[in-house]
């Protein structure tokens, strides 16, 4: 008796540490009841059954107490290794957009290089126009987090000169305009960061419009009317081959945006412009018109 009530006090001691533990209880009958342990003193144990009922067991009926044992939780899972990170979420991580398409407008200035010459009546060489605005329009497509290819269309402007270099006794004026469409390729020497130079060249078809007007100089008239208006020597366009060079840095401030700067070299096939009927009365058949141009441009593009 004295072991039994050993064993009993072990068990509710047990019980009495972690409350509600299910357990199987052996009567002295042979019977037994399975169910939660919800109380116990000396005298007796309260368990609610598997099949929902309450029951009060005095201890002189109980043989003994096994206490299930609860299953340690499985270990979690190792988390997969998460995938190596791609180029484009690398990007995305230093600070430029995941997107591979960038769309772009430009803004800037053109500077022509090349003259025109009017040997050919006796006058002199001049330059072909000066410095103009210069507009224009991106479109690329990263192939690669480095390599771009697209297209693009600038509209190069000449403005007039004022030289009395070309003819005697008179001021002339030399200006014209170039629109460029080509194919880019763009490769930037770095892949990550928030700035990024890069070079890019193009090549396409253009057309080249060339205008030259002169005026009398003071005290002077055409000498066919003898009067002292302005008149068009030159007014002719043609289409050639043309491309372009530049070198520039793509900065990044406030996503999709991007902010660039420029610096390139754009070139044109030379052509020969005809003179106008008042050019030809001069004896100007027609004028060379090679032209080229260095640019600086800054531009604004999006990601997308």
């Amino acid at each position: 008796m004295k072991t039994l009530k050993t064993a009993l006090w072990l068990a509710l001691a047990v019980l009495l540490a972690a409350p509600l533990s299910a357990a199987t209880i052996y009567l002295k009958d042979g019977t037994q009841v399975r169910g939660t342990v919800v109380s116990a003193t000396a005298n007796y144990v309260t368990v609610h059954t598997q099949d929902g009922a309450t029951r009060r067991i005095t201890s002189d009926k109980i043989a003994r107490i096994d206490y299930a044992e609860t299953p340690a939780p499985p270990p979690p899972s190792p988390a997969a290794a998460p995938p190596a990170p791609s180029e484009w979420r690398r990007l995305q991580q230093t600070g430029f957009e995941s997107t591979k398409q960038q769309v772009d407008i430009g803004l800037g200035f053109a500077a022509p290089l090349g003259s025109i010459d009017f040997g050919s009546i006796g006058g002199g060489q001049g330059s072909n126009g000066d410095i103009g605005i210069l507009v224009d329009g991106r479109y690329l497509y990263y192939r690669t987090p480095q390599l771009a290819f697209g297209a693009g269309i600038d509209f190069l402007h000449r403005s007039a000169t004022d030289s009395t270099s070309l003819i005697q006794s008179a001021d002339t004026n030399v200006w014209g305009n170039t629109v460029l469409l080509q194919a880019l390729a763009r490769y930037l020497f770095v892949d990550h960061g928030t700035t990024r130079p890069y070079i890019q060249a193009g090549l396409g078809p253009e057309h080249t419009s060339t205008f030259i007007d002169a005026t009398p100089s003071p005290g002077f008239a055409w000498s066919d009317t003898n009067t002292a208006e302005s008149r068009r020597l030159v007014d002719e366009g043609h289409w050639g081959l043309g491309g372009s060079v530049a070198v520039g840095l793509d900065f990044e401030f406030t996503a999709p945006s991007v902010f660039s700067l420029e610096l390139g070299w754009t070139g044109v096939s030379s052509a020969k412009y005809a003179a106008t009927p008042a050019g030809q009365a001069l004896g100007l058949t027609d004028v060379s018109g090679g032209v080229s141009y260095i640019t600086v441009a800054a531009r604004w593009g999006w990601r997308f």
